[in-house]
Parts: structure tokens; sequence; C-alpha cells
């Protein structure tokens, strides 16, 4: 994690957008192919997100946990191996132009991310109003901030404290952030590692997968188009790449530093030629920039604080009365920025930013491989995608069926889970793990058991505790795969637990369950019988034609004097 950096200069707030980057290069492309697995139990990871952080370059394995992902630069690329349920896990490969290569991965799982998941759809009105907050600090206030949108907000925690007398606000997340940039065109997927925002500046932190948004709509193509432009135009990346070329005046940027004996100065005056050459001074990167034998790496030296002009572009904001256009302050803990040829910064969370490109976030990010005045041709139906077609295809439920309605404290709950597949054909293929949580109230997970999928169905069951607080508690069940669909895909079921010396209300017992577009009647072979006597039971199924039904059942064996049919049961 990377270290919070806030300080106050002279003309506003500082930041830091932190994303663990990619070293690429424009060279004949590279190919690597693998499987993933899981740590513990070594079962492959079917459809594994595996990409290049910071750019559009990724793939998803199969459902045998196969990946190949290709387009790779030649040089230091950092891959991405991602799946929810599971620690990601970031990998620096230095390849060679042309070269395939073999990587297996095994991810770990993350208790503490499945711990997260949210329950329920609800929050209150302080985490509705802590998320206006982050949306601002995340997302950005320019014009590009109100066409994203975080689609899903609800895996979002926020915490706000007290630190060093300053307010301290910080956000995690259980899952990736998935956000949809209509103004970039543009579909991210966030993961968050953290973020922290005080009054004087914020911090950043995450890994990122850029998708192309699908239309058939030419104004909207050439929308993007302009919009991409206009972010790299003026930016931390643009101005690093006109660094490295040399050349900072003809691509709109004119660059100061403080003159010798006003290097702490704190206030200037509000016009900008009156301070020229009395209190800052033309800077030249001239002698500050070496390159390494490829030309793929370039490292600039850079000591003094900077104030950045961009001429290209006006700005609502003035800082001087006789300067239009944007001012950026710069500095470099350390003195030293490594950047690649493509104007990445390599080791971001040493420069510090104020001013005008403070501005920028996450609604202004540009994937890595944007190259300026590339353009963007997208004509197919997003919702027909390969991904999203895949993802429909391979969607698996589950439904936990209990023996009774209700319990008591020490009691055993016996329970029977029922995959129901959209592709019959995977019922081998995909999950043969199901997650079977108990939750409190307060969502915390009392217990976690695991039901291993056997032909679509499974059988467990979980132990109250003796000394269990009555109250209504959460069944909550999944797979790893499900969590890769919207949160409510999950199982959910409320599991009352009474007071030993409560009773529910009493009902007239059926042998039919009522409202069901099948009948089930039990046939027994006696009206009575004796203890310890042998049972024959016969289940009857139809539809409502009355025509045999097949399928798979269980049954629970009851008191019905002790167990009491409850009205809403299903």
């Amino acid at each position: 994690m990377n270290r919070f950096i806030a300080r106050s200069w002279f003309f506003g707030m500082i930041g830091i957008l932190t994303i663990l980057l990619s070293h690429t290069s424009a060279a004949q492309t590279s190919i690597i192919s693998g499987k993933v697995r899981d740590a513990n139990s070594n079962e492959f990871l079917p459809f594994t997100n595996v990409f290049i952080n910071q750019t559009t370059i990724g793939t998803s394995a199969d459902k045998t946990g196969n990946y190949v992902l290709e387009n790779i630069p030649g040089g230091s690329n950092e891959i991405i191996f991602s799946f929810v349920g599971y620690k990601s896990y970031r990998l620096r490969v230095d390849i060679k132009p042309g070269e395939t290569r073999q990587l297996d991965i095994r991810l770990i799982p993350d208790d503490v991310m499945l711990e997260n998941v949210v329950v329920t759809g609800t929050r209150d009105k302080v985490w509705q109003k802590q998320l206006k907050k982050f949306e601002t600090v995340f997302l950005g206030t320019n014009r590009f901030s109100s066409s994203c949108k975080i689609v899903n907000p609800e895996v979002l925690e926020f915490n706000e404290s007290a630190e060093n007398g300053r307010e301290l606000f910080t956000a995690t997340a259980s899952r990736p952030l998935q956000i949809e940039n209509d103004a970039l065109g543009y579909r991210i997927e966030y993961h968050l590692k953290n973020l922290a925002s005080t009054s004087e500046g914020y911090n950043i932190n995450g890994e990122v997968r850029f998708e192309e948004l699908q239309t058939t709509d030419d104004k909207k193509i050439k929308s993007w188009n302009q919009n991409r432009v206009e972010a790299y135009q003026g930016s931390i990346r643009h101005l690093v790449k006109s660094i490295i070329e040399g050349r900072t005046k003809e691509e709109g940027f004119n660059i100061y530093t403080d003159k010798k004996g006003f290097e702490n100065a704190t206030q200037r005056t509000g016009t900008f030629g009156a301070q020229l050459e009395k209190t800052v001074e033309p800077f030249s990167f001239a002698d500050k920039v070496t390159s390494s034998k490829d030309n793929q790496e370039y490292i600039i030296q850079l000591k003094q604080r900077l104030e950045v002009h961009f001429t290209k572009a006006n700005t609502p904001v003035k800082v001087y009365s006789d300067i239009n256009f944007p001012v950026s302050w710069l500095q470099v803990s350390g003195g030293i920025l490594r950047v690649n040829s493509q104007g990445v910064m390599l080791n971001p969370s040493n420069l510090i930013v104020s001013g005008s490109m403070f501005q920028a976030r996450v609604a202004d990010l540009l994937p890595y491989n944007y190259a300026p005045g590339q353009l963007t041709v997208v004509n197919q139906n997003e919702n027909n995608s390969p991904l999203a077609l895949k993802l429909f295809r391979m969607q698996e439920k589950v439904y936990i069926q209990t023996d009774k309605p209700y319990y008591y404290p020490g009691e055993r709950i016996w329970l029977k889970a029922y995959m129901n597949y959209r592709t019959l054909d995977l019922i081998d293929s995909l999950s043969s793990v199901l997650y079977v949580e108990l939750i409190s109230s307060d969502k915390k997970i009392l217990q976690t058991k695991k039901v291993f999928i056997d032909g679509g169905s499974g059988e467990g069951s979980i132990n109250l505790p003796d000394k269990l607080n009555p109250g209504n508690y959460i069944l909550r069940a999944y797979t790893n795969w499900m969590l890769n669909y919207p949160s409510e895909e999950l199982f959910t079921s409320v599991i009352p637990v009474l007071d030993e010396y409560d009773r529910p209300d009493v009902t007239p017992f059926s042998e039919v369950i009522p409202e069901s577009s099948v009948s089930i009647k039990l046939l027994a072979g006696n009206e009575f019988y004796k203890a310890r006597s042998k049972i024959d039971l016969g289940l009857e199924l139809r539809d409502r034609s009355g025509n045999p039904v097949y399928a798979e059942l269980s049954v629970a064996i009851t008191d019905v004097s002790q167990v009491i049919e409850v009205p809403q049961e299903n």
C-alpha cells in the first residue's frame, strides 16, 4: 500500500492517483498463456480475469482455467490475475518482442473479501452521504465526471476518523468497482485497494482494466474520440511524453521554477508577469533526461518544484489575472521520475501534484495503450459482446432447502442445495464447492460451511450454538463463480431462531403444498404406526394437467406437535 502524501501548496490541494502501472512498448507483440487454479484445492478457476494493468489488453480464462493473453508489448509489463473471492495476483513480467511464455498461476482465497459481500442492497443515509463524498474524490468534478457512473456502489465501505487533527475519509471495496464512462467510451473495472482523503489532499491506489464501450452511433464515436483527445491534452502523461521527446514548447507547455532564494515561497502576487525573472524563471530539461539503451525507459531528474502552464487550453478558474490557461505545480519526492516511452510513470507515488492537474481523477483516465489521435471504431452491440454472451451462458444459481421453518438454539439445520444452470451441459464443468453461511442481523458471519456439489446438488448441516440469541438470521449461499455477478444473484433466506419458550402460531397441516405448479402427495402404506416400525412412503408428483413430473426431492421427517408449519414457508 502506498503511503498517503498530502501537503499544502500556495494555490490549492494536492493529490496522487496511484495506479500500479505497466511498462509497455510499441514493438512486436508477445503471448503469455497458462492455467489458473485455487492455491488450496488445486481446482481450476474458470473465467479468471487476466489483463495488463491500466490498458485494454486483457482476456478471461475458459471453463477449465486456461487463458491466452495476446498482443503483449515487448518489455516490462504488469499482469493482473483477478477472480472474485480471491486475492488478486500482480506479476511483473519482462518479455521479449515476439516471445511466447507459459505462466501457471495459483490464487489464494480472500476470506475478508467474502465476509464483505453485501447481504442486503439497502444502505442508510450516512452511507449515501459518504458515497457522494467518495464520488467527488474518486471521479472528480470536471465535465467528464457527470457522465461517469459507478454501477455497483454497494461494494464500497467507508470510514471517517480524525488523524493529527484532520478529518480522514477512507474507502475500500469488497469487489472490483464497475464504472461506465460514457464521456470517454470506456467500461472500467477498478480494483480499489484503498482511497484516503483529507482537506489537504488525497491518495487513490488500485489496479485498472479498460474495455471499449460498444455503439453503432457515429455521433457517439466522434464524441468519444474528441473527448479522449481533450482528456489527454494538458495531462501529466502528455507533459511527460513531451519532456522525453524534447517538445514541451511545441506541445503547449511553458515550464518555470522558483529562482534561487525563493524555493520555499508560499505566496505570490496576482500577476504572473510581475514575478517572472524575479521570483520565478523558465526551466529547461536539456540535461535532465537520460534513456535506456533501447529507449524504452527514461529517467527525468527533477529536484526543483515546477510550475506548468498549458497554453493550448483555457480555464474558468484563473490563478493569475494575466493568465487564462491552466496552471499546475509538480514536485518529485527523491528528485527522480522514471517513465516509459509512452509517457507512463513507473514510480507515480513519487509525484506530488497541485493546481489544474490535481483535478484529473478516474473520470479522466485513459488506458496506457491509447495513442493521441487514435480513432475508435466500435459498432458492436454491447449486450452481444463475446464477454457478455459468455457470462450469460455460464451463469449458475442455487436454492437451499432447510428441514424446518424455524429453529431453537443448539439445534441443527439440515439443508440441501439445488444448483440451477443456464446451460445444462456445464453441470459438471462449473463450481464444485458451495459456500453456505449463517449471518447475524448485524452482518457478522457466524459460521461458514462448504457443501460439495455433485450432479447439480449437495447436502450439509449447520449446528446452532447453544447460547445463540433469538432473532432473525440470514442463510446465504454462493459459489465463487457466482460472485462475478450482481450480489442480488446470491441466495439468501431468513432463518428465525426462537427463544426456547417461544412458539409460533398454529396453522393447519396440509399434505399438498399450495401455490405450486406441481402437486406433491405423500402416500403412506398405513394410517397408524407403532414405535420403531418401518414406514414406506410413496411420493406422487403431477403438474396442473395431471401429468407425472420428474424431480429430485428431499424429505424432512419432523414431529407435527413440535414443528409447526409457518404460513410464510415455501
